[in-house]
Parts: structure tokens; sequence; C-alpha cells
């Protein structure tokens, strides 16, 4: 996956503490109650098939209920950063591909939560997959597959939640993610975060960033002279 997004985030997210206190900001309450983020483990497992592997890049955690049973859920993480038309196809696609690798592997079932990342300043609402198919007799609509998804529009969080995230790393991705089309804006509370740091960890943590960060900000800089330019000489 050559996609600078989706290396910095699954860079990110494969740090153990990052998944948590992601998932404790993507993930509504009521889901969230029923795991045991303790538990949280990164998996080896891939839900893509080889013919898109090229093309998309997909985060797979396991964790166990806290039902006190042994049961586990496997929490599917898919990074968007542009609006994807038919993205929930793919998402069956990647659902089903984890069940049958779970009967192939001779494990027991455990249920797996689709979680779409997305960061645009283009809004999107996902659609649920019955939505494309119009004017069908109601008998026919039982043979159409249907499952929640969880949503999640990093433009949504406010600044002040991002904040008070105290993990760095999770700050400046998240606040890179949500302002990365405003670059003044960005250097504005890159630079609040920067002042915020206490300990020299949260510092390196800052700098592993800043590559990230600055190749985000060269981008759009070179996107806003070619847009002057542009402007100035239609």
């Amino acid at each position: 996956m050559n996609n600078l997004h989706d290396k910095f985030i699954k860079e990110r997210l494969l740090e153990r503490q990052n998944a948590i206190d992601f998932l404790k900001v993507a993930v509504p309450a009521n889901i969230l109650s029923l795991m045991e983020l303790d538990s949280l483990m990164p998996s080896q497992n891939s839900y893509i098939t080889e013919d898109i592997r090229e093309l998309f890049s997909d985060i797979v955690f396991t964790c166990k209920l806290n039902s006190g049973k042994e049961a586990y859920c496997s929490i599917l993480i898919e990074h968007k950063s542009y609006k994807d038309p038919l993205v929930e196809f793919q998402i069956g696609g990647y659902i089903f591909g984890g069940y049958l690798q779970q009967i192939k592997s001779k494990e027991p079932f455990r249920v797996i939560i689709p979680l779409v990342f997305y960061h645009h300043e283009d809004k999107w609402a996902y659609r649920q997959i019955e939505s494309y198919f119009q004017d069908i007799p109601e008998e026919l609509r039982k043979f159409i597959p249907r499952f929640d998804v969880l949503f999640f529009d990093v433009k949504q969080l406010s600044d002040e939640t991002i904040f008070g995230m105290r993990n760095t790393a999770m700050t400046t991705m998240f606040m890179t993610q949500k302002h990365h089309s405003e670059p003044i804006e960005l250097l504005d509370r890159m630079e609040k975060i920067y002042e915020s740091l206490q300990t020299q960890e949260e510092r390196n943590s800052f700098e592993r960033n800043f590559v990230y960060l600055w190749l985000r900000l060269r981008r759009m800089t070179r996107s806003l002279i070619l847009f002057r330019k542009v402007k100035i000489n239609p």
C-alpha cells in the first residue's frame, strides 16, 4: 500500500495504546462497554484478498468481551482519505472474507466489527447496501445482505476532545487529519500541542509524527500555489 495516509495511520494504530485510545473516541459507548480493552491485540490477519491488496489496506484487532467467557470480537479498521464510492460492498467482502478465514483456520467464530475511519473536507454519509436496490419487490429484499458499520469522521471531533486525549501520537494524528486542508490552522494547533508536552517521551512521540506533518504541509502548500496560479492565469 503506497498511500501516505494509510501508511502513517497503520503504523500508529498498530501500537496497542494508540489503538485503545483511538477506539475510545471512535466507538460508541454502548459497544465499547462490551469490550475488555486491556485484552486488545493487533492481529496478523488481513481481510483483503490478493487481487486488491495494492489498492486497499485494513487493520485488524482481536479483543475479549467482558462477559467473562472466552469470547472475542475482531475489529476491522478501514481508513479512507476520500469518498470511496460503493465502499459498502468492499466492507461486505472484508467481513465475509474474515469469517471464511475463521472457518479455514478452524477458529471459533468471533464477531467482526467493521469501522471506517474517514477524513476529508467533503461530507460523506455511509449507506446501507439495500439502499442501492430501488423498486424491487419487498419479498426480494430479504436476500440483500445487511450489516452495520461504525463510521468515524474525524472532522466531527472537536479540537477540545482531541487535545484532551493526552496521547501525543493520537492527538497529532487526529489534528493533522482534521485540519489537513488548512495549513495555517494546522500549524497553530501543532504549536499548541508541542507547548503542552511535558516529558521527553511525549516529545519523541511528536517528533516521530513530524515527517508526516511536513509532507502534508508541503503538499498543501503546493496545492495552494497551484490554485493561485490558476486563479491569476485562467
